[in-house]
């Protein structure tokens, strides 16, 4: 049986993943927009277009 030390470092892991995976995710797909990864085409609107200055 599983003890409360060991629940509350599985809780913890968990918690700190959750909070982390969305600024890892923003950062790479921020990213990869800098250095000019072509969008999807499903992609409607280019949100990042007018706050990102252009690479010449």
């Amino acid at each position: 049986m599983p003890s409360w030390d060991t629940a509350w470092k599985v809780v913890l892991a968990i918690v700190l993943q959750l909070l982390s995976s969305p600024v890892g995710s923003y950062a790479v797909g921020r990213a990869a927009y800098r250095v000019g990864t072509p969008l999807s085409e499903q992609t409607q609107f280019d949100h990042l277009g007018h706050r990102v200055p252009d690479r010449s």
